[in-house]
């Protein structure tokens, strides 16, 4: 953003209605965070849930870098392991197909079809609905 802006600046002529407007700008930006600081010391309970949340994100990161690593793990497996049969290349034909495969059938068993229909459909849909 800092950098748009500079270019935009860096564009315009050289008199200061450019700077007011920017000046203008962070005033909103100001506001809008003080709007926020009073709406937290009006509610502390919200503050005692945003301080959970950010204590709970670092456990949580690593708890998906774990979950990740063993989806590989058995991705990259399976792959070999299924490889030239008709279960493997139903889901298993190359890794990142194995992935999906193993993410989307053992957590959203369920949903699976509905997934994958829509993984055939278009990317995007998929994340959305994961």
């Amino acid at each position: 953003m800092t950098f748009i802006i500079f270019l935009w600046v860096g564009r315009a002529a050289p008199d200061m209605s450019v700077y007011s407007f920017l000046r203008l700008f962070r005033l909103f930006r100001l506001t809008r965070m003080a709007r926020m600081l009073r709406l937290l010391r009006a509610f502390p309970e919200l503050m005692v849930l945003i301080k959970g949340v950010i204590t709970a994100v670092r456990s949580v990161s690593f708890t998906l870098c774990l979950l990740a690593s063993v989806i590989y793990v058995f991705a990259v497996t399976l792959t070999q392991v299924t490889s030239g049969s008709d279960f493997g290349e139903t889901y298993f034909r190359n890794v990142p197909d194995s992935a999906f495969s193993l993410l989307v059938h053992a957590t959203l068993p369920d949903l699976s079809h509905f997934i994958v229909e829509a993984m055939d459909e278009h990317v995007a849909y998929c994340a959305i609905l994961m």
